[in-house]
């Protein structure tokens, strides 16, 4: 069974406030080169990057969605297209990996252990 938004949301404790909680996720990315079309791009803050400063790229190269900080719900590539959905949580960096963890979801889980430095993580269908 598909990962879809609507789990990411319930996993991440954050709200979906666009696109369909019934579609799909593909796969999830934290580094928008490296995305697929489908993936779903999670904005996190590092040392040296905002990821929230990529969303528009994220989205330009076939990104389904983002999980954005509610902080950042105001940035231009956040609301750069309304095609795509977008969900919001308190703290992107913190909150996804670490929700999708604790998640009952074993999807969710399994999307949670790839290591920061890969990137992307496809779920096993």
């Amino acid at each position: 069974m598909p990962l879809t938004f609507g789990d990411v949301a319930a996993a991440t404790r954050g709200r979906l406030v666009r696109g369909n909680q019934g579609d799909d996720v593909d796969g999830i990315s934290i580094d928008s080169r490296a995305l697929v079309a489908g993936d779903l791009f999670v904005a996190i803050r590092g040392d040296r990057f905002d990821g929230h400063r990529f969303v528009s790229d994220a989205f330009a190269r076939g990104a389904r969605g983002a999980v954005v900080d509610e902080s950042d719900a105001g940035g231009e590539g956040v609301n750069a297209d309304e095609a795509h959905a977008l969900i919001f949580v308190e703290d992107t960096t913190r909150r996804s990996r670490t929700s999708l963890a604790r998640s009952g979801d074993a999807r969710a889980r399994k999307l949670s252990r790839s290591p920061a430095a890969r990137g992307r993580q496809r779920p096993k269908r």
